[in-house]
């Protein structure tokens, strides 16, 4: 009786301290992401759309400074109407930057397996990295200050060149959904 009482309390114990080393989750928002940002280097990157792309940077001296691809959403998947959206913290020098980006997608077809670059109009940027690092405040998807946020909206992929099934998720919640879509039966 005493040994089993005795390896209870040290299970007990080994169980506290090992919740006690255990990381914890930040309390608010203001822990998880503060409001500002201290290096003016730090910006975000949104990407909006379905199709995939191809980010190039370019310095004053027109230069290559970073290329990188960005692979797409899945134009299937839709959640309150839109598609998912990509952020990005990246890092750049002081300076200007221009970005070329270049949207593409694939078609699927069944037959023949061939795959077909489509791609689609290619917007470029401006971006400037300035020593403020306050310059500008997402207010739709980060809520704080950033020192450069660059969006791009890489086009969407026609509804007709991907074979999978619509499916929209609505942010109402599981329930709503649920009866919602008994009340369609």
């Amino acid at each position: 009786m005493k040994r089993i009482l005795l390896e209870v309390l040290i299970l007990g114990g080994l169980l506290l301290f090992m919740s006690s080393c255990a990381a914890t989750q930040p309390r608010d928002e203001g822990e998880m992401m503060p409001a500002f940002n201290a290096d003016p280097r730090l910006g975000i990157i949104i990407i909006e759309g379905s199709a995939a792309a191809k980010i190039d940077f370019y310095d004053q001296a027109d230069r290559l400074i970073e290329s990188w691809n960005e692979k797409g959403a899945n134009p299937s998947l839709v959640y309150n109407g839109r598609t998912k959206v990509r952020g990005y913290k990246h890092k750049l020098e002081y300076g200007e930057y221009r970005i070329e980006i270049l949207p593409f997608y694939y078609p699927s077809q069944f037959y023949p397996q061939v795959r077909n670059l489509a791609e689609l109009p290619r917007p470029s940027n401006w971006i400037s990295v300035n020593r403020n690092p306050t310059d500008y405040y997402d207010y739709e998807y980060t809520k704080r200050h950033w020192g450069w946020i660059l969006r791009i909206y890489t086009g969407d992929i026609p509804q007709n060149h991907y074979q999978s099934p619509l499916i929209d998720i609505r942010g109402t919640g599981i329930m709503e959904d649920a009866v919602e879509w008994l009340r369609r039966r």
